[in-house]
C-alpha cells in the first residue's frame, strides 16, 4: 500500500483547497462551481488548470527494507495568473489559488497548511485500517480526465522506454493500479508509467 500514500495525500489537498473556496467567499467559484481534482498519477487540478503536485521518497534500511515513505504537496496559492503564466505548460497550464477565485486579498498560507496536514492526518487513519480500496470510489470521482468526453480520455501509456499502448483511461483499481482499456477491449492494469493525452481532437481543458 505504500506508493497509494501520494494518492491519499491527493485527496487531502483537493479538501483543503475546496475548503479555502468555500472561506473565502468567492461568489465566481460558489455559483459555477470551482473544479478541483486530481489528474493521475500526483497532480492535483483545478479547472483544467495544475494547481497543486505531491511528491514522495522512499526511505529504506540498509538492509533493503523499507522504513517509511516521505511525502509532500506543493501547492500553488497566493500566486497571480501573470506569474502563473510564465510558466510554460502546453497541457494542464499553471494556476494558483488566489487566480482561479479572482481573490484581491491574499490567503492565509498557516491556515491551508494547518488545514491540510490535519485532514491528511485523519485520512491516514482510514488508510491504515482498510487500506486503498476505501479510497477507490472516491479518487476516480476527483479525477479531471473522467470528467472529460469520452474521445477526450484516450491515451498513450508509455509502460517503458520501448513499450507503449493506447486505450481508453479508466481511473485506478482497487490496487491503486492505472486501468488502460485498449481498443479490443482488454483492459490492463500497471502499478506505474507516464500517462500521455492523445492529439486532442476536442480540447484536453474541458474540465
Amino acid at each position: 500500500n505504500a506508493p497509494n500514500v501520494t494518492k491519499v495525500l491527493s485527496v487531502a489537498v483537493v479538501d483543503t483547497l475546496r475548503w479555502a473556496i468555500a472561506e473565502s467567499g468567492c461568489a465566481v467559484c460558489t455559483s459555477s462551481g470551482a473544479e478541483i481534482g486530481i489528474k493521475w498519477p500526483n497532480d492535483v487540478v483545478a479547472n483544467g488548470h495544475k494547481i497543486a503536485g505531491v511528491v514522495a521518497r522512499a526511505v529504506v534500511s540498509s538492509e533493503g527494507r523499507l522504513d517509511s515513505v516521505i511525502v509532500g504537496a506543493g501547492v500553488n496559492i497566493n500566486q497571480t495568473q501573470a506569474e502563473m503564466d510564465r510558466i510554460r505548460r502546453p497541457v494542464w497550464p499553471a494556476t494558483s489559488l488566489r487566480a482561479i477565485t479572482g481573490s484581491s486579498v491574499a490567503f492565509d498560507v498557516t491556515a491551508i497548511r494547518r488545514r491540510l496536514t490535519t485532514v491528511f492526518a485523519e485520512e491516514l487513519q482510514l488508510f491504515f485500517a482498510e487500506g486503498f480500496p476505501a479510497f477507490r470510489e472516491r479518487i476516480n470521482s476527483m479525477d479531471a480526465l473522467l470528467r472529460l468526453r469520452p474521445a477526450a480520455r484516450e491515451v498513450i501509456f508509455r509502460i517503458s522506454e520501448q513499450e507503449e499502448i493506447e486505450g481508453a483511461f479508466e481511473g485506478v483499481d482497487e490496487e491503486g493500479f492505472i486501468v488502460i482499456r485498449q481498443h479490443d477491449g482488454t483492459a490492463r492494469a500497471f502499478p506505474a508509467g507516464e500517462l500521455v493525452p492523445k492529439p486532442p481532437q476536442g480540447s484536453m481543458r474541458e474540465l
